[in-house]
C-alpha cells in the first residue's frame, strides 16, 4: 500500500468518523435534550464552517465563479 493509499484511507475513515458522530450526537440531543450535547452540535458546526470557508479561500476566486456562483443564480434567479 503506498502512502497515498493510506492518505486517502485515513481521510475517508476521518469523514466516516464524523458523520457518524455528528448522527450520534443528534439523536442524544433530540431525545435527551442534554446541553453539553447542545454546545457540542455548535461547535461541530462552527469548525465545519470554518473548515468550508477555508477551502473556498485557498481554492480561490476561479472556484466561486466556476462553481459557486452558478449556483447562486440558480436558488436566486438572474
Amino acid at each position: 500500500m503506498s502512502e497515498t493509499d493510506l492518505l486517502e484511507l485515513a481521510v475517508a475513515l476521518f469523514g466516516v468518523a464524523w458523520v457518524a458522530f455528528g448522527l450520534w450526537l443528534a439523536v442524544r440531543l433530540f431525545n435527551r435534550r442534554e446541553r453539553w450535547a447542545r454546545n457540542t452540535a455548535w461547535g461541530m458546526g462552527t469548525i465545519t464552517a470554518f473548515y468550508v470557508m477555508l477551502f473556498l479561500l485557498v481554492l480561490g476566486d476561479e472556484l466561486v465563479f466556476r462553481i459557486l456562483y452558478p449556483m447562486v443564480r440558480i436558488f436566486f434567479g438572474d
